[in-house]
């Protein structure tokens, strides 16, 4: 019983601290009314706290709170914001946290590979997992080390290393990779023998090069290591496409998070708004999760949810005080009108195979007709040109296509032969594709990253 009650001790009070700081940063967020001020005389600061006067009309105390609670929503739905309960990923949590915990609990390495489509909790699953161990530790006095980046800016051998040995605090670092990774070797040892367990999150793994992704997960293979790797991204065929890290001791484990389906969208609304749930009626939900379970991003739901809401702040504008104003269908439906989704950051957030294709699909759009034979050979001399290690086999390439004719970025209609352009049209010519977005905004998409030379039909994005 003591076991259980000591071990079970340091999570309540991580629980206590985290739902505090949630209750503090909300409140600050929502009221206002706390201010604060220097004396000059004492040195010291003056804490004061101001509330509506008793002599405010009953509209005006209204006002304020519909204010507060907008405010509250806009918070609740932003895409940082971070729920105590991650409604639809229990089960992946459940994995995720005993891989962890039995590591750490023994001081032995391991891999991990978390794999799923943009939105669907992977990375904020993980930060609320080794946040909440790494607080357990800190408060029971136990040494643990986490690092976590994102791979996007760190492609080169050199600044990944860089960036590693920064957070290691090796102090004496050389210029030339090799010795860069001799150096994070030496330090990794350093803290394995001093029973100092590391984790290093990486996500969007899949940006970096081959050799590196392999060079980091031998990390755990390193004699008396305690070295645990996690590796985020959305290619679900990602080690198969690194075959070397099938020869390693510890193979990463797989763990493949799921598009969200329609009612688990509705269910991540509902409580990620908790108290601000009368805001909406409740047929909302509905429409915004229809319009966001076609690729299961939770980002997208998001971000129709508060744009329908700042429609409902502009309409509240003209209503007589002490209505109960709430977001209705024709807000949600406005928001579909006047945006359809087709931004810049919808696309950056597809998966990044998802993109190449985007790409070869506008490099070809001149095209008369369009057929996956076409885009398939593109797509082969795309992935030469970025110099990426591994293109989709056939299959799989058909595949991330017809995902893509799921969106709105792309129509995808099958034909029959006797429509065929010719009358020996192969099956992947059985089909017309129409691209729905201009070429603009795939460049201002592509902008700054690697695909970004990759896009033929050059267009001035500034």
């Amino acid at each position: 019983m003591s076991n259980s009650s000591s071990s079970s001790e340091p999570r309540r009070k991580v629980s206590k601290v985290v739902k505090k700081k949630k209750e503090e940063k909300e409140e600050d967020s929502e009221s206002g009314f706390f201010s604060i001020s220097s004396d000059s005389e004492s040195g010291g600061l003056i804490v004061s706290f101001s509330s509506d006067s008793d002599s405010d009309t009953d509209d005006s105390k209204s006002d304020k709170k519909f204010a507060k609670d907008l405010s509250s929503a806009k918070l609740r739905l932003s895409p940082s914001f971070s729920p105590e309960c991650l409604v639809g990923r229990e089960y992946e949590k459940e994995q995720i946290e005993l891989f962890f915990r039995n590591n750490i609990s023994k001081c032995s390495p391991g891999s991990l590979y978390v794999a799923g489509v943009p939105g669907t909790g992977k990375t904020a699953t993980l930060n609320q997992i080794i946040d909440t161990i790494t607080i357990e530790r800190q408060l029971k006095n136990d040494k643990i080390l986490t690092i976590k980046c994102n791979c996007v800016s760190l492609t080169t051998e050199k600044k990944f290393y860089e960036r590693i040995l920064l957070c290691l605090n090796v102090k004496d670092r050389p210029d030339k990779a090799p010795d860069m990774l001799r150096k994070i070797e030496e330090k990794l040892r350093f803290l394995s023998k001093s029973s100092i367990p590391v984790i290093l999150m990486m996500d969007e793994i899949d940006q970096l090069k081959a050799d590196l992704i392999y060079n980091i997960y031998k990390w755990p293979n390193m004699q008396e290591s305690s070295t645990i790797i996690v590796g985020i991204s959305n290619e679900l065929s990602f080690i198969e496409k690194f075959p070397k890290l099938l020869t390693l001791k510890y193979v990463p484990k797989t763990i493949h998070f799921g598009a969200y389906d329609k009612n688990q969208i509705i269910e991540i609304l509902k409580n990620r708004l908790g108290p601000q749930l009368a805001l909406y009626r409740p047929e909302v939900f509905q429409l915004i999760a229809m319009r966001s379970a076609s690729n299961g991003d939770i980002r997208r739901a998001l971000d129709i949810a508060t744009k329908a809401l700042l429609n409902l702040q502009n309409r509240a504008k003209g209503n007589e005080a002490g209505q109960q104003a709430m977001v209705e269908m024709k807000d949600v439906l406005e928001v579909l009108k006047g945006v359809s989704n087709l931004d810049v950051a919808g696309i950056q957030q597809l998966p990044n195979q998802q993109k190449i294709i985007l790409v070869c699909m506008v490099n070809l759009s001149q095209e008369k007709q369009l057929d996956f034979g076409k885009i398939l050979k593109e797509y082969r001399r795309v992935c030469s040109l970025l110099g990426l290690s591994g293109s989709l086999p056939h299959n799989e390439f058909m595949s991330s296509c017809e995902l893509l004719g799921s969106t709105e970025y792309v129509e995808i209609n099958r034909i029959s032969k006797s429509k065929a352009k010719s009358k020996n049209a192969v099956p992947q010519e059985l089909y017309q594709i129409h691209l729905k977005i201009p070429a603009i905004l795939m460049a201002h998409a592509t902008k700054g990253t690697l695909l970004e030379k990759a896009l033929l039909v050059k267009t001035d994005p500034s």
